[in-house]
């Protein structure tokens, strides 16, 4: 069982893991392979009739672990191909899943790996198939399709994770084939390196609606969790993608408030209220597409006191953004009417037009490629 992260939206640590799994519903049962589990839920590639937030009773073991787990939850999620249970925090589950935790703490992966949807093709010298992305890390992939291959042949991977603009190609060998899977090592992997970091960038920009909190509540509580798990790490990069979600769960967070909801919780950690107010600043102008006072009415509306001007300077950043076509389509942002900077920040009070330009000039220098590229390099 190996960790990741996700960046689908998805705020619980979540670990890769083999092994099988059957779900009983009211509808009936359904069993197949292990995609992931975590603290909030376990998904699992196999396709099943039912209904969203049917109660569920799944039973699992993942690959090497000495006894079969059994947990209630909620059918979350059905695609064609796999299902999401979500599983409650009873204290019931929580020591299970600490449990599973210790167990396979010693075997992390040093390699990230992302659970991942998309297309994939795989060819050897005399066959080929194509199917659909389980996962993929900087060291390989695992694809779920048919195809007659040993452990050790050559192989050429083609695959692009869904949402994502570019194919990406690459050498390997076959690390593991089963009757409806193929797990590649890649063989390229200084230039997988580069890729991956690129596609762990694009998914953690560009979260998607399917996964999003759906109350301001869940936003809060989302944030909490990943606060606290990005404090436990020394690691940049992992606190670096902790921002990047807490600054879209910020986003989410001013595009679902109704009146009386702020961000002047007391649960709130104070390390994360200034990048919650940062996403709050960009739903702001997206709500009053561009319009200052709609913008303003919605800040100071939602706000903490001590920490609404980091939303104000977002609004600079929204200006950057929507100069150029392609950085707001793969940002998942909806078209605005774009104001004349120069003529729209004196618009707003003295106080934070300095702000605005601030948050404006970040992006100004950039043009479309440039900030691809730029957003696409997070390191």
């Amino acid at each position: 069982m190996e960790h990741s992260t996700t960046t689908e939206g998805r705020q619980r640590e979540r670990s890769l893991a083999n092994g099988e799994a059957t779900i009983h519903t009211a509808s009936g049962q359904a069993a197949g392979p292990l995609v992931d589990v975590s603290e909030g839920g376990i998904q699992i590639l196999c396709p099943m009739s039912g209904s969203i937030g049917e109660l569920a009773e799944v039973c699992f073991t993942p690959e090497g672990y000495p006894e079969q787990i059994k947990a209630q939850g909620r059918v979350a999620r059905i695609q064609p191909d796999r299902v999401g249970i979500e599983l409650p925090q009873t204290s019931s589950w929580l020591a299970t899943w600490e449990k599973i935790r210790e167990f396979y703490a010693p075997e992390q992966r040093l390699l990230e790996r992302c659970p991942a949807e998309g297309e994939a093709a795989i060819y050897t010298a005399s066959s080929q198939a194509t199917g659909r992305l389980v996962d993929v890390s900087e060291g390989g992939l695992k694809i779920l399709c048919r195809l007659p291959v040993s452990k050790g042949d050559s192989v050429e991977i083609r695959f692009r994770p869904e949402g994502y603009p570019d194919e990406i190609r690459a050498q390997g060998r076959v690390a593991r084939s089963r009757a409806d899977s193929v797990a590649v090592e890649f063989t390229q992997t200084k230039v997988l390196h580069s890729a991956l970091r690129k596609i762990v960038a694009f998914w953690t920009v560009k979260q998607k609606k399917t996964d999003a909190p759906r109350t301001p509540g869940e936003v809060l509580e989302r944030t909490v969790a990943i606060q606290r798990e990005a404090a436990q790490h020394t690691d940049l990069g992992v606190k670096t993608k902790a921002l990047w979600k807490m600054e879209s769960l910020g986003v989410t967070f001013g595009r679902l408030a109704l009146d009386g909801d702020t961000l002047s919780d007391p649960n709130l950690p104070v390390e994360a209220r200034p990048i919650l107010h940062v996403g709050m600043g960009g739903a702001a102008v997206e709500e009053a597409n561009f319009d200052p006072d709609k913008i303003k009415q919605r800040i100071d509306s939602l706000a903490h006191p001590d920490y609404r001007l980091f939303s104000y300077e977002q609004i600079g950043a929204m200006l950057g953004v929507y100069e150029k076509t392609v950085p707001r389509l793969m940002l998942g942002l909806k078209r605005l009417n774009r104001p004349d900077p120069a003529q729209y920040i004196p618009l707003f009070p003295s106080e934070v037009q300095r702000l605005i330009s601030h948050g404006y000039g970040r992006l100004l220098y950039f043009n479309s490629k440039d900030l691809r590229a730029a957003l696409l390099n997070i390191k």
